[in-house]
């Protein structure tokens, strides 16, 4: 999750290590606890919308989704060097969509305020890493 004050992003990456690998990705979009589905519109070739009633969701991603069975669905491949980013966003429908994030200066930002907010800890203590695990989960 994007660091921010009013970030309500997700950043998702997935990297190309060896080899090749046939990815599918499949994104059920509901609101409400999973009682309204949105209406899912394409923006353009590397953004799609869902609204519904107060909702916006946006998604942003190099890989062509579609739409099958009322999920956003899509088929690539992944080889040794590739960046696929996928950057899921929120804010209320009567606003516009949000704005465009940089996957990777996102992961890269919101690592260095993890580790200047997990520096704050200064507990040694034979249970320094189950404390930190549990500080974290506390802070998201």
């Amino acid at each position: 999750m994007v660091m921010g004050a009013d970030d309500r992003s997700v950043v998702r990456i997935v990297e190309g290590v060896s080899g090749h690998v046939t990815m599918e990705t499949d994104l059920t979009i509901r609101f409400d606890y999973g009682v309204t589905i949105p209406w899912v519109s394409r923006m353009d070739s590397k953004t799609t919308t869902a609204v519904a009633g107060p909702h916006l969701l946006c998604i942003r991603t190099t890989v062509p989704l579609h739409g099958e069975d009322l999920h956003s669905v899509a088929n690539f491949t992944v080889t040794r060097g590739d960046r696929v980013p996928f950057v899921m966003s929120y804010s209320p429908s009567q606003l516009r969509i949000p704005r465009v994030i940089d996957a990777d200066i996102a992961l890269e930002e919101t690592e260095k305020a993890w580790m200047e907010w997990a520096a704050l800890c200064r507990f040694k203590g034979k249970w320094r890493n189950q404390t930190m695990r549990s500080l974290l989960t506390l802070k998201s």
